[in-house]
């Protein structure tokens, strides 16, 4: 019998921190040990992890920086002697920093591979443009293999000819579908959603790039149209990672409250993956409107898809070949929320369209398990130490 695979994952977010990376990455080392690998996890102070479960989370790095990062990283490669390195990259969760993208060059003996969530460049200095996308392409360079969970990440990196190995694995999504009647029930009557006759659902993190501003433009317009329609924001907090956040939360709750919205708003807070699904079963529909466009890495969406909820996004300069506007999802153009209140209007109107959307969208979240990208994972970590 083969020994397991020793795999040090190194993440800026993990439970309990908040962000779609965290829940991603706790995620595939609980299916990745499933499969018979044995995982750590190192990340910041501020995440625990799960003392239950079988993956270790080593919670140990203060700072980003190279101080912060390469002691510690030393620390764990001698404890778990690891044969492989995986890094889940996203720019903001490692404070813009740029010290993780020069961890593989620092530490040559064990093999590293990245998993891009996004290709953000870190902030270095001011002026830095040609060398922070040198940054950012050097990660992907000096690893044995890259993963980028989009088509439009993988075409930029695959014009790289230094990038060893390139593979498109997509996220699932991050909360799964609980059929439970009693608790969706006591999610309605928890904010009065009685009271509408439609309710819009935005699950995530309130960010500027995600357009929760047009949201409540969009809803305002409605309701000045007579529609009884409010809004559940599920989760809606600020995240770990970006400081914007809580100024960009601040500024929608100035919105609501100018507006005149604030009976019409439904903040959850933070919920549990099943209130998570029990509170999705309570929308008609969900409202995604990227300001940079739909997309297959936006796992909050993925997962409104998931429970055949009906979505509205908003239109991407990269083209998809899975994404279709009328048959899976209604696109808007970003930042037009009198746009989003007619794509809404359509479906408030439209029984028809909406079982249809919500088919479309839930056909294709199916596609994407979390078996699969485990295994596909694990197959490119194998790949790496033999290369």
């Amino acid at each position: 019998m083969s020994e397991p695979l020793r795999v040090l994952m190194i993440t800026g977010e993990y439970p309990p921190m908040q962000g779609g990376v965290a829940d991603y990455t706790s995620l595939l080392a609980h299916e990745m040990t499933a499969q018979g690998a044995q995982v750590q996890v190192l990340s910041s102070v501020r995440a625990m992890g799960n003392p239950s479960t079988q993956v270790v989370s080593l919670a140990r790095v203060p700072r980003w920086d190279a101080a912060g990062l390469y002691s510690q990283l030393e620390r764990a490669l001698a404890e778990t002697r690891a044969q492989v390195v995986s890094i889940q990259y996203q720019t903001g969760a490692y404070d813009m920093r740029p010290a993780i993208n020069l961890a593989p060059r620092i530490f040559r003996k064990v093999p590293f591979v990245v998993t891009f969530h996004d290709l953000r460049e870190p902030y270095l200095f001011p002026k830095a443009g040609r060398v922070r996308r040198w940054v950012t392409h050097h990660l992907a360079r000096s690893a044995r293999a890259a993963i980028v969970t989009n088509p439009a990440d993988y075409r930029q990196l695959q014009a790289d000819s230094r990038v060893s190995r390139l593979e498109l694995i997509t996220i699932p999504s991050n909360i799964a579908v609980v059929d439970d009647p009693a608790l969706t029930d006591e999610m309605r009557r928890r904010w009065a959603l009685d009271e509408f006759d439609f309710v819009l659902g935005y699950f995530g993190l309130v960010n500027a790039s995600k357009g929760v501003d047009d949201i409540i433009s969009a809803l305002a317009l409605l309701r000045n149209e007579g529609l009884r329609v409010g809004l559940l924001l599920i989760g809606g907090g600020t995240g770990a990672n970006d400081p914007t956040n809580a100024q960009t939360l601040q500024a929608v709750r100035q919105q609501i409250d100018r507006l005149g919205l604030t009976q019409a708003v439904c903040w959850t807070g933070f919920l549990t993956p099943e209130e998570v699904s029990a509170a999705m079963r309570c929308a008609h529909c969900g409202v995604f409107p990227f300001r940079d466009g739909v997309s297959l890495r936006r796992a909050s969406m993925m997962a409104a898809m998931s429970h055949r909820l009906p979505v509205v996004s908003t239109t991407s300069p990269e083209p998809s070949d899975v994404i279709k506007d009328g048959e899976n999802v209604l696109l808007v153009p970003p930042g037009r929320p009198a746009a989003i209140a007619k794509a809404l209007v359509r479906l408030y109107d439209d029984h028809t369209l909406r079982d249809k959307l919500g088919e479309g969208g839930w056909q294709l979240t199916n596609q994407f398990r979390w078996p699969e990208t485990a295994r596909r994972t694990l197959e490119v970590l194998h790949g790496a130490l033999e290369s």
